[in-house]
């Protein structure tokens, strides 16, 4: 039994390390590898309780809203307009199509002030059980280094359940020992708003 315990042990520290390595590795790009990381990221998507300012260049309006519970902002002329799920571009587009009766071709900006809706939940056999608030997006094995990384009696996966648009749920099963080894690395997936990651 001791020697059991001490190869569990001696395994999840070399886990540990390789996790910190490749952590650090996402984190600190090289200058050349920067750019590909970025281009993989996801487009940033609103969300409920995020904080957008909307510029209107026709008249000047600068209007600061908060992204209600049912996802939309309001705003005077354009009225009510869905904004989370959508990327501030088109936001700025749906609402430039409602002001298109009121100015010729309008030119309309949104900026995100604040990001309140990115959480991820991480559960299972972690070192802490946790909700992760994040003003990026972050991938999953960022998500685990945050929760204490997997406890002595994990499996070496996990599963990642993912709400969609439309309704219901995605499941990725995801093998997170292969990731460390370099032998999966697409399966080093960032992580969207809501996401729930069970480790086994």
């Amino acid at each position: 039994m001791i020697r059991t315990g001490i190869s569990s042990a001696g395994r999840w520290c070399r886990i540990a390390a390789g996790l910190a390595v490749l952590l650090a590795t996402v984190a600190s790009p090289a200058p050349a590898q920067e750019a590909e990381v970025l281009e993989r990221r996801p487009p940033f998507r609103v969300g409920i309780a995020d904080v957008l300012e909307v510029f209107v260049f026709e008249d000047g309006t600068r209007e600061e809203c908060l992204v209600r519970p049912d996802g939309m902002i309001s705003l005077p002329l354009a009225g009510a307009i869905r904004a989370a799920g959508r990327t501030p571009e088109e936001i700025a587009e749906g609402i430039a199509q409602r002001l298109g009766k009121y100015y010729e071709n309008p030119t309309v900006s949104v900026k995100v002030r604040e990001i309140n809706s990115y959480r991820v939940y991480i559960l299972g056999k972690v070192g802490s059980q946790m909700m992760i608030s994040s003003v990026a997006p972050i991938r999953l094995l960022q998500a685990l280094a945050i929760a204490g990384g997997p406890d002595e009696f994990a499996s070496g996966r996990a599963i990642v359940l993912r709400e969609k648009p439309e309704g219901g749920q995605e499941r990725f099963e995801i093998n997170y020992e292969k990731i460390l080894k370099g032998s999966a690395p697409d399966q080093n997936i960032w992580l969207q708003p809501n996401d729930l990651v069970v480790v086994r």
